[in-house]
């Protein structure tokens, strides 16, 4: 029987309690025990064993067999650690009720903790919090709220917040990319959207002790830190997109490329190798590991072929810009992507920009900048410029684009290889293709590249079906032009005959 039956509106409220543990046998029973002797008893208690190797799984059964039996407990034993955020998600993915409240294994709770929370509930207010004591530091932590002050330093811990369940419907679990600051992350999205009513007690100990293990000595602090800030702050985000097969020998350089992009914007680099038989996959997932806030792996354990990659990862991104890196080419410059966010800023009318191109020769061991390029000073081309390749786009790595447009392409575009040649004559129909004449792109040739590595016949082959392609969705004031494009090469392609230059 409830010492408490409702809150001032006079409802009964249910509680579902989420408690994560990993190897904390020798703390989690007085955490349960806090909990069990709660002045209000209508909750749930479900706890996620996150792969525990000590003896935490059996210790529970045994000690609270009659609190499993009438469901008051329940627990969720993983197979193997997939971590705080993960376990916290299968919590509130069994939870029953429409409060949710948290305890973590070494912590423990006031008698009046969760009542506190309940006396207090009032219509249209969906989050409350108190204040929480540091065990060893005796510092007490919380004060009224700001969300200005709470972005600049946490003062909530997650032992003392407590939110209905609509939340997580509408602005999502924890994020499992994080490997430090999920339950701060969680807060800020969920007090961004809606005021939480502050309650003036200290209704939580918090072991602040340095003495055993704990999430918040062990990670990354600053990389997370920013990962987070980015997203609360909803700032540009750019979707950097690298394809790759059978490139082990370069992949690395690609993808460090990618992560040491500098500015004022959230990064993603998505990576999708397509089935390759070397060790590409291997040292993707090690990047993935090693930066799970950046790093998304959408590879393929067969092989799609490159358009059908390209298709599926530029369906995936949910940025405003997207920016195309080849596993075979690399950035050289921690600018490129700041660079092209300040070019669309200024000419909003454009949907794509490329910048101009350096080519490493791997056989010649040397580095050339394109005259063309080089030469050329204006900040957007026009369709005739692209019909004479005045300024030629060397590469796909080269490339940035409007996300919005590049996800709506027709599906002709991925007929036979992407080409950024194709993309430039479909967004030149709607506005300037913008150019920035720094070379940020190296472009690698090698005998493994889709063109480089071709023949004289098979390149004129691609060059004959690209334009064949470009066509059909060029505008029409270049279609003749195009047309004699296409003839020459094929007359060059007939003397070939039966050589196989």
């Amino acid at each position: 029987t409830n010492k408490f039956k409702n809150n001032k509106e006079g409802k009964v409220e249910f509680v579902s309690i989420i408690l994560p543990t990993y190897n904390r046998s020798c703390f989690i029973l007085n955490a349960i025990k806090s909990l069990l002797d709660q002045s209000y008893q209508n909750f749930e208690i479900i706890i996620i064993d996150d792969g525990s190797d000590d003896n935490t799984y059996t210790l529970l059964q045994n000690k609270y067999k009659n609190y499993i039996r009438n469901n008051k407990i329940r627990i969720y034993r993983l197979t193997k650690n997939h971590g705080v955020a993960y376990s916290r998600n299968i919590g509130l993915e069994n939870a029953k009720y429409d409060w949710i409240a948290y305890i973590d294994s070494d912590n423990i709770v006031t008698k009046d903790w969760l009542y506190s929370f309940i006396a207090n509930i009032k219509s249209d207010f969906y989050i409350y919090y108190s204040k929480f004591i540091k065990v060893e530091s005796k510092k007490i932590i919380g004060k009224d709220f700001d969300f200005g002050t709470l972005l600049e330093n946490n003062f909530i811990d997650l032992g003392v917040f407590f939110h209905h369940k609509k939340l997580v419907n509408e602005l999502g679990k924890f994020d499992t990319k994080l490997t430090r600051l999920v339950d701060y992350d969680l807060i800020l999205r969920y007090t961004k959207k809606y005021d939480p009513i502050f309650i003036d007690k200290v209704l939580l100990m918090y072991n602040d002790s340095k003495q055993h293990r704990r999430i918040s000595l062990n990670n990354q602090y600053e990389l997370n830190n920013t990962y987070i800030k980015n997203k609360i702050l909803e700032k540009t985000k750019v979707c950097t997109i690298i394809v790759t097969f059978n490139q082990e020998k370069y992949i690395r350089q690609a993808i460090e490329s990618a992560l040491i992009q500098k500015g004022d914007f959230l990064h993603e680099v998505i990576i999708s190798d397509d089935g390759s038989s070397d060790e590409t996959r291997k040292i993707i997932r090690e990047y993935k590991k090693k930066y799970p806030m950046l790093v998304t792996d959408l590879s393929n354990d067969k092989n799609l072929g490159i358009s059908k990659n390209y298709k599926k990862c530029i369906e995936y991104c949910n940025g405003n810009f997207i920016a195309i890196l080849e596993g075979d080419d690399y950035w050289n410059s921690d600018k490129k992507i700041s660079s092209f966010i300040n070019f669309m800023a200024k000419h909003e009318k454009s949907r794509m920009v490329f910048s101009s191109t350096i080519i490493l020769n791997e056989r010649l061991m040397n580095l050339q900048i394109i005259e063309k390029q080089s030469a050329y000073k204006r900040k957007f081309i026009t369709g005739k410029e692209l019909v004479e390749d005045t300024v030629p786009i060397l590469t796909l790595s080269s490339c940035f684009f409007r996300s919005i447009y590049l996800k709506g392409i027709p599906k002709i575009l991925y007929d036979g290889r992407l080409s950024e040649y194709s993309l430039a004559f479909y967004f030149e129909k709607f506005g300037p293709i913008g150019y920035i004449n720094q070379p940020y792109t190296v472009y690698r040739q090698h005998e493994g590249s889709v063109y480089y590595g071709a023949n004289k016949k098979e390149k004129l082959i691609q060059e004959i079906k690209i334009r064949e392609k470009i066509l059909k969705i060029c505008n029409n004031q270049f279609r003749e032009e195009i047309k004699e494009k296409i003839l020459y090469r094929k007359k060059i392609l007939e003397s070939l005959g039966n050589c196989n230059e």
